[in-house]
């Protein structure tokens, strides 16, 4: 529980000092420079029924990416396939759903691919090789190799002008 806190914490302090930090030295979106770091809240984002996921771009078109929810956590990085922070991109990460070292816990590392909308909207799909399971998830898992991941979630632009749709 100690590990799944720090954790916690590490994540909203990283999504706060991206926000801070925030340079403006992307891509133009709508004349307007965009940021390097996106906020995403929503269903099944950062390793939880509800959670968010923290992104900055660090170096081009790659980016780390962290989340954390009600009961886990995720972290890992991220490839666009374009510039810019607003554009499609795979993420390759490692989800911690549960508390680590719980009876309920299951690790996956997996690949996904995300598409984020100019505008709000967010969802990813993809799939993930299970690491590590719980006592109780061994059997409601049904000895699967492989999950589907996905989630869905709002991204605000903060640099989309209102009621755009772009």
């Amino acid at each position: 529980m100690r590990n799944h806190l720090t954790i916690i914490g590490l994540a909203v302090s990283l999504s706060v000092a991206n926000a801070a930090r925030s340079d403006g030295t992307g891509v133009v979106a709508w004349g307007r420079p965009e940021t390097r770091s996106a906020f995403t809240v929503g269903i099944l984002q950062g390793g939880s029924l509800i959670g968010f996921d923290s992104e900055r771009l660090v170096i081009g078109r790659v980016g780390l990416q962290v989340g954390a929810g009600l009961v886990g956590f995720d972290a890992g990085v991220t490839y666009h396939y374009r510039p810019g922070i607003r554009s499609r991109h795979v993420f390759l990460g490692f989800w911690s759903l549960g508390v680590p070292d719980d009876p309920h816990n299951l690790q996956m590392v997996g690949l996904t691919h995300v598409w984020r909308s100019h505008s709000t909207f967010t969802t990813q799909l993809g799939i993930g090789a299970i690491v590590a399971k719980g006592e109780e998830v061994r059997g409601s898992v049904a000895d699967l190799p492989v999950m589907l991941l996905y989630s869905i979630g709002v991204c605000p632009n903060p640099n989309a002008p209102k009621g755009a749709t772009r």
